[in-house]
């Protein structure tokens, strides 16, 4: 609340002290739930508390963490500072998006393309051996209105089969919302990890979903499907990216509606 309108709060130097003691240690970087029950053991409930220890006591008890919780409390941070687009730069990521020569006004052009698009993202995300825990949609409609959606899928995942519904649907809702011609849509995958990382019981989306999607029997179609992206891989990695294709990319199979 203290860092509106653009997220950023400027504390003078002599207001270090004033500002940042009185605040509990949970607001300072790097502190979990066992650093934080470790300093209340030791009565450190604030960040007053910690400034007024010994920087090598902190460094003692919670080693090189204690450290930069000692410059912390003493308005000390040397970290670069960076910008959220600065911070997404830098998270490994695969992503594939295209900006259409003609706006798409048909619903099930927007599918197909959506399709195209996921599909082009997964076979990436296979070839280079990560799955992804979550994936973000870009919705860019005609007059240049953009907007993002992301979901966070539990089970990390790499198949068309198990994004493409998720995606699907938010584009739905985005269509039916403001039924323009799109500009451009994009897919994001991030969160990646190695395939052989054991999955977490699959949960489609979290408890505050932006979309309700009804993806009822996803995950045993997923399961079906992914010895097929696999013989997949292989025509494509042999033949080329074009040589096999879902077919639904020269099947309609979307919203019908046109917009006028």
């Amino acid at each position: 609340a203290q860092a509106k309108p653009d997220g950023v709060l400027m504390v003078p130097k002599n207001s270090v002290r004033h500002f940042l003691w009185p605040m509990p240690v949970g607001v300072l970087p790097g502190i979990g739930t066992a650093a934080e029950k470790t300093l209340r053991s030791y009565a450190i409930r604030t960040v007053g508390d910690i400034a007024g220890r010994d920087e090598t006591w902190m460094r003692n008890l919670l080693g090189s963490k204690g450290e930069r919780l000692y410059a912390y409390s003493q308005g000390i941070d040397k970290r670069t500072v960076a910008s959220q687009a600065q911070r997404q730069a830098k998270e490994p990521s695969v992503s594939v998006e295209t900006t259409f020569p003609e706006d798409l006004v048909h619903g099930r052009e927007i599918a197909r393309e959506l399709l195209r698009i996921t599909d082009t993202m997964t076979f990436r995300l296979r070839k280079a051996g990560q799955k992804a825990r979550s994936v973000t949609l870009k919705y860019r409609w005609h007059d240049f209105h953009t907007v993002t959606r992301s979901l966070h899928i539990e089970r990390p995942v790499d198949s068309t089969s198990e994004i493409y519904p998720r995606a699907r649907r938010v584009a739905e809702i985005l269509y039916s919302d403001k039924p323009s011609p799109v500009r451009l849509l994009g897919l994001r995958a991030t969160g990646l990890v190695e395939p052989d990382i054991p999955a977490e019981p699959q949960t489609l989306f979290d408890g505050d979903d932006l979309v309700n999607a009804q993806t009822d029997g996803i995950t045993q179609e997923a399961s079906a499907f992914s010895e097929a992206d696999r013989i997949v891989d292989q025509v494509r990695n042999k033949f080329g990216s074009t040589a096999i294709q879902p077919a639904r990319l020269i099947t309609p199979l979307l919203f019908e509606k046109t917009v006028e």
